[in-house]
């Protein structure tokens, strides 16, 4: 019994470090405002033009207009949102997509990671995601 439950302990521990290792394709940050939220990939895996992933080369955007209801009440979970997206390269150079989705898998307390889709004309891109909230710091976000 001893045995089959530190097995089944370290099994637990390998799938959670598995999945949290597969969220890592891009990497960034979100923020918050009164009618959205807009998530920055600024670090992004396997890019399908084979550019170099740094910060400098290029940055996924997505917006995700909410109305009145604030990013955190939204859902994790299976659904798709549909988003604004665009790719913005080093020079100020940006494409807006002609489709884009956000899926949010799992929320913590200031992190959220999913799937994104992206359609850039003939460009398809697709992954996992995990970013970072970042916040205001002067002046707090009051929204009516």
């Amino acid at each position: 019994m001893k045995f089959n439950l530190k097995l089944a302990s370290v099994v637990f521990m390998l799938v959670a470090v598995g999945s949290f290792a597969a969220a890592q394709d891009a990497k960034g940050w979100f923020d918050e405002d009164c009618s959205g939220a807009t998530f920055h990939f600024t670090e992004i895996a396997g890019s399908n033009d084979g550019r170099s992933n740094s910060n400098d080369d290029q940055q996924l955007l997505f917006r995700l207009d909410t109305g009145n209801l604030r990013f955190y009440l939204y859902p994790a979970g299976p659904d798709w949102w549909d988003v604004q997206g665009k790719r913005c390269l080093a020079a100020g150079d940006c494409k807006d997509a002609t489709d884009a989705k956000l899926q949010f898998q799992q929320r913590a307390k200031h992190r959220v990671s999913g799937r994104y889709v992206i359609n850039l004309g003939g460009e398809h891109a697709e992954g996992m995601f995990m970013v970072k909230q970042r916040f205001h710091k002067h002046p707090r976000l009051i929204c009516e």
